[in-house]
């Protein structure tokens, strides 16, 4: 990767309501290297792989096939594979998980800019290994929210519970969550995502939990913000303090993020072609 870079938060904290006074500001550090696959025109997802050390799964936006491609750290390509029994209307965001001790993806089919989507979808696959053509999703969920349509980008999966948390997209300061939990079997029942509270977040694009459980992260166009869950805490709990804000660097859409396996590191990429990905570590 290329030479750490420093970041400083900028007044786009304005934007999300939070003075300086409300929540420390680590001072952060950047690589940036080059996505190789030129098949990643709009990386709107991004997951570290549980399986394989220094490996990212990432998928394109809205109007793409169902297919996840594999991403090295450097940026080497490392294929494609196809989701069979998914289907992509608007694919906005995918998370990786631990069920049973074995490593799965989730994929969220939750785009929905009109808000007039009726039913959205997660598919749940395990982890495939790179150079693998195709896999199976294994579960299906189709969800509404208990208070009519919403635009999300943003998704993450508690294990200790196997519960998902999706943040909306607003243009407001208020962009809601909501929790929905995953059935252990398949059912063809639409569940529904119960709303459990708001954070000061404006344009909400991603979303991850990190590996230990600790931590969770809700990324911007413009920043990014961190939730730190105690023990014997929920997120319920966690999502209602003040958050620390991490300035990102400048992307093009930038709508992805995830952690890295030390629960620290922050990976991001963006909506462009060539698609950078970013490494991002605090100096903690």
């Amino acid at each position: 990767m290329a030479g750490m870079k420093a970041l400083t938060i900028l007044p786009a904290l304005l934007l999300c309501g939070i003075t300086f006074a409300e929540t420390q500001s680590p001072q952060l550090q950047f690589e940036q290297v080059t996505i190789a696959n030129k098949k990643i025109h709009e990386s709107s997802g991004l997951a570290h792989s549980l399986r394989y050390k220094g490996l990212l799964w990432t998928h394109n936006d809205s109007g793409s096939k169902a297919v996840v491609y594999g991403v090295g750290l450097d940026g080497k390509d490392h294929g494609a594979v196809k989701i069979k029994g998914a289907t992509s209307v608007d694919w906005e965001d995918m998370c990786s998980f631990y069920k049973n001790k074995t490593p799965y993806l989730l994929i969220a089919d939750v785009g929905d800019n009109k808000e007039r989507r009726k039913n959205l979808t997660l598919h749940i696959l395990e982890e495939p290994k790179p150079g693998t053509k195709s896999v199976e999703v294994q579960q299906t969920i189709r969800f509404t929210y208990e208070d009519g349509p919403h635009n999300c980008e943003s998704i993450a999966v508690d294990r200790s519970t196997n519960t998902a948390y999706l943040v909306t997209k607003k243009k407001e300061n208020e962009c809601g969550i909501y929790a929905l939990h995953i059935p252990h079997s398949p059912t063809t029942k639409t569940l529904k995502a119960k709303r459990i509270g708001t954070i000061p977040a404006f344009l909400a694009t991603g979303m991850d939990i990190s590996p230990d459980g600790k931590k969770a992260v809700i990324v911007t166009y413009l920043l990014a913000l961190e939730y730190t869950r105690k023990t014997n805490e929920t997120w319920i709990q966690a999502f209602a303090k003040k958050p620390t804000i991490l300035q990102v660097p400048p992307r093009s859409q930038g709508e992805a993020i995830c952690y890295g396996l030390d629960s620290s590191t922050l990976y991001l990429t963006s909506e462009k072609l060539p698609a950078p990905l970013f490494k991002l570590v605090p100096n903690r």
